[in-house]
This record gives C-alpha cells, sequence and structure tokens, in this order.
C-alpha cells in the first residue's frame, strides 16, 4: 500500500503532467478522459476513507 502511495505522488506530481494531448488533442474526448480520471480518483479515496473508518471501528471493538 506504502509503495501504491509513493508511486502515484510520483506520477501525479510531475509538472509536465499538464499537457496538451497529442492523440485527443483539445476537444471533447480530451475533457472526457480528465472527468473519467477525477471520478476515479474520488472513487478511491471514497473507499479508502470508508476502508480506515471501517479498521478503525474494527481496532477499537
Amino acid at each position: 500500500m506504502k509503495f501504491l502511495t509513493y508511486l502515484c505522488a510520483f506520477i501525479f506530481s510531475f509538472q509536465a503532467q499538464a499537457h496538451d494531448d497529442h492523440y485527443l488533442g483539445e476537444g471533447f474526448a480530451h475533457n472526457l478522459v480528465h472527468v473519467i480520471l477525477l471520478f476515479l480518483l474520488i472513487a478511491v479515496v471514497v473507499t479508502g476513507v470508508k476502508w480506515f473508518r471501517k479498521r478503525a471501528k474494527k481496532i477499537k471493538d
């Protein structure tokens, strides 16, 4: 888990990630990919928070 956290931080912390997409262009498809990735990020965060709360409750009991 720690490795994945470091890997994600490493990948998404580059300033070069602000880019022009040569494959999709700068239109609707490019924005759609960003929206999908944003929803995926939100889903991962929500799942992580639920898991952490469940684990904390289990440890407390």
